[in-house]
């Protein structure tokens, strides 16, 4: 079930968003995922995406790290978190 998407790396700082669609445009089930650039990108840019809060990116280091790691069970290393935390 959505071999692409679960090999997407997690970021603070992702260079695309996830949306999940439940439904078509006709109305029926979709269960489709749309992955879009949340900007340009430069050629060999890594597509990233935010595996917590949509808010996180906002946090100080600290904070994200707990969070990634009390949810998910990993230390976020995305270059956000070691450039600001080491």
């Amino acid at each position: 079930l959505f071999r692409t998407i679960s090999r997407l790396n997690h970021s603070c700082q992702p260079t695309a968003t996830v949306r999940w669609e439940t439904e078509g445009s006709d109305g029926g089930a979709s269960g489709r995922v749309v992955v879009r650039a949340a900007r340009d990108l430069a050629p060999g840019e890594a597509l990233t995406i935010n595996y917590g809060l949509p808010d996180i990116e906002s946090w100080p280091v600290s904070k994200r790290r707990a969070s990634m790691f009390r949810l998910k069970g990993f230390m976020c290393q995305c270059a956000k978190c070691v450039e600001e935390g080491g």
